[in-house]
């Protein structure tokens, strides 16, 4: 996250990012939860595995996430390599594991293209605007952008609701002509189209709260 925000910030604040990054580094280390370093720790602390050519120690739930890959590359892929094997049939606890089997070369290739016009449209936008407000929103949503596609190599990260309602939403709002104000008050289907938008993700966001909480109590 941190190298992300270090490539995107303009040079008049990198003071103030080195800054945080030293702030956020010490306090990591001595702040840290001794369940969340245990928890980093036993990540490589499991029993000698077998990882491509290598051996290696490694947890289970880590180890899970190796042998699907593996699976994916050297069996199920080249199985359907084009239209991959449908939806579902089969977990992968990764994104691109999933992608690969669930939909081939295909569909893995219109994910990256879809990926990469998200990142040059908002890169554009950034260089282009002169808001503050817009310049900040832009950054991060890059910085964002860049992490979650390497936390969806191990979780299939683009699937979860509650990650990519944000993820959607925030893309929407920094579509230029959202804050050209003047020019968005003489459109009124558009306004009627970011009326429902702006409705249907909070609604949402009350939905999944409240069958998520029912599950629970059902589940105790």
């Amino acid at each position: 996250m941190f190298i992300a925000l270090f490539a995107l910030t303009p040079r008049e604040k990198m003071s103030l990012m080195v800054g945080l990054l030293i702030v956020v580094v010490a306090g990591g280390i001595f702040l840290l939860p001794a369940t969340v370093k245990g928890r980093i720790s036993e990540t490589f602390s499991g029993e000698k595995r077998k990882v491509g050519k290598m051996e290696m120690r490694i947890e289970e739930s880590a180890w899970y996430r190796v042998e699907g890959y593996q699976d994916v590359l050297f069996d199920k892929f080249p199985r359907q390599p084009f239209l991959g094997n449908g939806v579902g049939g089969k977990f992968y606890d990764g994104q691109y594991a999933t992608l690969l089997y669930e939909t081939g070369a295909i569909g893995f290739a219109l994910f990256a293209w879809i990926m990469a016009r998200i990142f040059k449209y908002t890169w554009i936008y950034l260089k282009k605007t002169d808001d503050k407000l817009l310049r900040g929103l832009c950054i991060g949503y890059l910085a964002g952008l860049i992490v979650l596609l390497f936390h969806v190599i191990t979780a299939n990260t683009f699937n979860i609701v509650r990650i990519m309602e944000p993820f959607w939403f925030f893309l929407m709002s920094l579509h230029p002509p959202i804050w050209d104000r003047a020019s968005l008050w003489a459109r009124p289907l558009d306004l009627i189209y970011l009326g429902f938008f702006f409705l249907s993700f909070f609604l949402s966001f009350f939905f999944t709260g409240s069958s998520s909480s029912s599950s629970s109590s059902s589940s105790s």
